[in-house]
């Protein structure tokens, strides 16, 4: 692919393409979300889209918590 020519196609337009391919081809999607840009980009784009994700898990040290979260 030549990355210097534009494909026309929005990036998001890209992000939902691949949101429905992956949603056509596996029957369940976990996504572990770490606040980080790629699975926040990740579950954005399902939601926006209306693509159904079957769970989502979030983990981090219970040390983290303390205080912040319940």
């Amino acid at each position: 692919m030549n990355w210097r020519t534009s494909s026309g196609t929005s990036l998001e337009e890209l992000y939902r393409i691949r949101a429905w391919q992956l949603r056509n081809k596996y029957k369940y999607i976990i996504v572990a979300w770490s606040g980080g840009g790629d699975s926040t980009t990740m579950i954005h784009s399902f939601c926006a889209n209306n693509i159904p994700l079957d769970e989502v898990i979030i983990s981090w040290p219970v040390t983290l918590q303390d205080g912040n979260y319940t």
